[in-house]
């Protein structure tokens, strides 16, 4: 498989699309956070569109440091607490909720780390393998890369519908798939894959307003 700025870009338009679907689908402000994250997925395949052409084409170094730095933040602060907070303001059942909480306050403080980090270390981004490599001195280990899983993905398997619950399974799957295949590269295309992924959020908005949610017992 060869990742490519026309890639990035054309999950962006189509990322764009789905999230504009979910949002008209949204009835109730609290939907609004679930269905907006095809819109954010599709922001951060668009920043990666252009870092990109700034890498293969030629760009300032202030293009290239803060197209990197953008798409760190969302990776490594928007999405270690997005997932939770929207499934958070969905979820009707308050032992769930409270269970999510805790998700959000996680997420909270892997941000944190991630800005901490971010200021302490140089982070950098290169082309290598066909996919854009994010890069730093910092060692990142299985810990690291665990709490963020927990973080993106355990969520989904908390909500009391089953419908978002595939959500989670789907996302694990993909995160298995880009670990063993392209662990070098494992932000880029675990990210390109979770934004594909949240194509599901709309199918999920359709069941939901024709009756078709499955509620978990």
């Amino acid at each position: 498989m060869c990742f490519s700025p026309e890639i990035s870009f054309a999950s962006s338009i189509f990322l764009t699309g789905i999230g504009v679907l979910a949002l008209k689908k949204a009835t109730t402000k609290d939907e609004l956070p679930l269905a907006m994250m095809p819109l954010l997925f599709a922001a951060q395949q668009f920043i990666e569109g252009l870092l990109w052409l700034v890498l293969l084409y030629g760009g300032s170094r202030t293009q290239h440091v803060w197209l990197t730095h953008i798409y760190v933040v969302f990776a490594g602060m928007i999405w270690p607490i997005w997932p939770a907070f929207s499934l958070w303001n969905i979820e009707t059942e308050t032992k769930r909720k409270h269970i999510m909480a805790a998700f959000i306050l996680m997420g909270g403080c892997f941000a944190l780390y991630t800005l901490k980090s971010s200021i302490e270390f140089n982070i950098t981004s290169s082309v290598s393998s066909h996919s854009v490599l994010y890069d730093s001195p910092l060692t990142v280990g299985n810990e690291v890369l665990i709490a963020y899983l927990i973080c993106t993905c355990m969520c989904f398997f908390v909500s009391s519908q089953r419908n978002i619950q595939w959500i989670g399974v789907a996302n694990l799957l993909s995160f298995a798939i880009a670990f063993h295949f392209y662990y070098k590269n494992l932000v880029s295309v675990w990210c390109l894959f979770a934004a594909t992924i949240s194509g599901l959020i709309y199918v999920y908005f359709r069941l939901t307003k024709t009756g078709k949610t499955t509620v978990h017992a």
